[in-house]
C-alpha cells in the first residue's frame, strides 16, 4: 500500500509540474499567433483646409490603460498618408501629433485594425484669450466615415467635467456655456471607436467647431486587455 501511495504521490508531483508548463506553452503559442495575425492601419492626416498634413507623428500605444507603452512610431508623408503595421490583436491606442494642432487619439480594440482608411482631420490650436471669466460654445457633428451618414445619439463630453451633449438626429451637437479654458473632448457610441481631441481651446463669446469621423468596430469585451469598448 505504501508503494502504491508513493507512486500516486510521484504522479501528482509530475502533473503539478507538467500542467503549468503546458499553460506556458499554450500562452506563448497564443501570443505568437496574435503577433502573426496583427492587422494594418492606414490613414491620411489633413489640416483645417482639407490639405494633406505632412510630418505628423503617429504612435501606437499598447498595454493596459494605466500602463501604456509606445511600440510603433511613424510620420505622415507629403500626401499626409501613414501606415501602422502589426496592429496588436487585443487592440491599442493611436495618437497623432502635429505642430500647431490639437492631439488626436483613437482607441481601437479590434485585432485586424480598420477595414477602411482613416481620415484624420486635425484641429488648429487656438490661443487662449485673457478673458477667463467668459463662456464659450463647442459645436460639431458626428459622422460614420464609411457611410458618411450622421450618427445620432453619439455622446460627446468634455473630459473632467459634467458638460456634454448627445448628437441629434442629423449628427450635430452643441455644448453651450463652457467656461473659458483648454479641454479634452471625446466622442463615443456603441459599435464605434472612441475618439478624443486634446487641447481644444474655448474662448469667451466664441464658438469652436469639432467634427468627429467615427469608425465602426466589432463590439468586444475583455477582462484583462485594454482598451475595453462596450
Amino acid at each position: 500500500m505504501n508503494i502504491v501511495r508513493q507512486k500516486y504521490i510521484q504522479i501528482y508531483a509530475i502533473l503539478g509540474i507538467l500542467i503549468p508548463l503546458l499553460f506556458i506553452v499554450i500562452s506563448c503559442a497564443s501570443n505568437f499567433q496574435k503577433r502573426s495575425n496583427a492587422g494594418i492601419i492606414k490613414g491620411v492626416v489633413f489640416d483645417e483646409n482639407n490639405r494633406p498634413l505632412s510630418n505628423a507623428q503617429i504612435k501606437l500605444w499598447q498595454g493596459k490603460k494605466d500602463n501604456l507603452f509606445s511600440s510603433v512610431k511613424a510620420l505622415s508623408n507629403s500626401s499626409g498618408e501613414f501606415t501602422i503595421k502589426k496592429f496588436p490583436q487585443n487592440g491599442g491606442r493611436i495618437t497623432i501629433d502635429a505642430s500647431g494642432y490639437c492631439k488626436y487619439i483613437i482607441d481601437i480594440p479590434w485585432d485586424n485594425g480598420l477595414s477602411e482608411i482613416m481620415l484624420v482631420p486635425m484641429i488648429k490650436k487656438d490661443s487662449l484669450w485673457s478673458d477667463l471669466l467668459g463662456l464659450g460654445t463647442i459645436i460639431g457633428k458626428t459622422v460614420d466615415k464609411r457611410s458618411e451618414e450622421a450618427i445620432p445619439g453619439t455622446i460627446v463630453i468634455l473630459e473632467g467635467t459634467k458638460m456634454g451633449a448627445a448628437a441629434n438626429f442629423d449628427g450635430s451637437f452643441k455644448i453651450p456655456n463652457i467656461p473659458t479654458g483648454v479641454y479634452n473632448i471625446s466622442a463615443y457610441t456603441i459599435g464605434f471607436a472612441h475618439i478624443i481631441y486634446q487641447g481644444i481651446v474655448v474662448n469667451a463669446d466664441s464658438t469652436t467647431k469639432v467634427d468627429f469621423y467615427m469608425y465602426s468596430i466589432p463590439i468586444v469585451m475583455h477582462s484583462n486587455n485594454w482598451p475595453v469598448i462596450y
